[in-house]
């Protein structure tokens, strides 16, 4: 999957990857981490997102659970069967953030998730504040 992400990995580029499959909410969070100073980058499906990946790792992946085809875990999980993307951050922003965090899910521990935002409370400054977590401020 990532033989070129490998590759990169010692000059990985400072990008967030937003993957969400709605268009216009995409536009919306890459806007708001561009204004924060990031670079972004879109991509509407899981496939996209590891196509992009492998063109050239993020800093870190904002990504809804909701995706058509393989869904936003079967993405993460994908990630971290490699050792390339293993420890990149992944912050999970979805309608559904807020029912995972009520089962106990250790997402932590066991998904390496950097954070989760339910997009009912979803505001450009906790969004920022994610993404700084993960990975800093933009440089």
């Amino acid at each position: 999957m990532t033989k070129q992400a490998g590759r990169q990995r010692g000059n990985r580029a400072r990008y967030i990857l937003v993957v969400e499959d709605d268009k216009l909410l995409a536009l919306q969070l890459a806007s708001v981490l561009r204004k924060a100073g990031y670079r972004t980058r879109t991509a509407p499906d899981s496939q996209s997102a590891l196509d992009v990946i492998d063109e050239a790792p993020p800093a870190v992946v904002v990504v809804d659970i909701f995706l058509p085809g393989a869904n936003g875990w079967q993405l993460l999980a994908e990630l971290r069967s490699h050792t390339d993307t293993l420890n990149l951050p992944v912050i999970v922003c979805s309608n559904n953030a807020r029912a995972v965090e009520l089962t106990g899910a250790s997402l932590t521990d066991y998904w390496g998730v950097a954070d989760m935002i339910d997009k009912a409370d979803l505001t450009p400054v906790k969004l920022i504040r994610a993404v700084q977590k993960a990975v800093g401020r933009p440089s």
